[in-house]
């Protein structure tokens, strides 16, 4: 792919949005593009896992977790770590560390969410946008 604009600083706004308005105008000549190891269908994507490529249903994850530089993809009957960010269908998140799909959501009590057996917080700057996801 090739430059469409470049900004040299010192950078003023009128540049700024003469650059932006470049890039809208060409945005519509090419396609929209996903990151090559993500490949998203309907109701499933695949995310690379140790050396392969692993189909999870959206459907089987019941939250994420964060660790470091990975994502930790937990099913009802698996646990995947890999580097892929999931994409924003029925999913919450609940805190810095965690995502949760709404589906999976058993119970919640205070600043937990309860999923089956396991209790994931709610964190303080998360806690209202929960509250009004799930009423």
């Amino acid at each position: 792919m090739e430059a469409i604009d470049y900004l040299v600083k010192p950078i003023t706004f009128d540049r700024f949005l003469n650059a932006v308005e470049h890039i809208h105008a060409k945005k519509s000549q090419f396609p929209e593009t996903e990151p090559a190891t993500l490949q998203q269908r309907a109701d499933y994507l695949f995310i690379k896992h140790a050396s392969k490529l692993v189909k999870v249903r959206f459907g089987d994850i019941l939250y994420l977790e964060a660790q470091k530089d990975f994502v930790k993809f937990v099913t009802g009957n698996e646990e995947l770590l890999a580097e892929e960010l999931l994409p924003d269908i029925s999913f919450l998140r609940v805190h810095r560390s965690y995502i949760v799909s709404i589906d999976a959501i058993t119970a919640i009590f205070g600043n937990i969410i309860e999923i089956g057996s396991c209790q994931i917080p709610i964190g303080a700057n998360y806690k209202e946008t929960v509250m009004a996801t799930i009423r």
